[in-house]
């Protein structure tokens, strides 16, 4: 099929918390599962590393996050600080959308 869109689902899992994530050519979805701590955020900032400079818009949803560790927070924020070129582009969703999310993406 000409011009047809890629989209796949995989979930990386670390300890206590699982990730899945589904992406085309407009957008990465992106849902967190569990807890959020630093192994999981480093999870997350890996993921976009590779996965969110060529999509348009990345939404990270947050209503299925159990407890967020503030440890977890401090390392996501820290290594998106190397992706802010495109973090424009970065829409946080649910309700630990206002704690991970860093000051500078759109929180709903």
């Amino acid at each position: 099929m000409s011009g047809s869109v890629v989209s796949k689902k995989e979930k990386v899992m670390s300890r206590g918390s699982v990730m899945y994530y589904q992406q085309d050519r407009e957008c990465l979805n992106i849902e967190l599962v569990g807890y959020f701590d630093d192994d999981s955020a480093q999870k997350l900032v890996d993921l976009l590393k590779k996965n969110a400079k060529s999509r348009p818009v990345v939404f990270v949803r947050t209503d299925r996050i159990e407890d967020v560790n503030p440890s977890g927070v401090t390392t996501f924020h820290d290594g998106l600080s190397i992706l802010k070129d495109f973090c424009y582009r970065l829409v946080f969703i649910g309700k630990e959308a206002n704690q991970l999310a860093p000051s500078w993406t759109g929180c709903f």
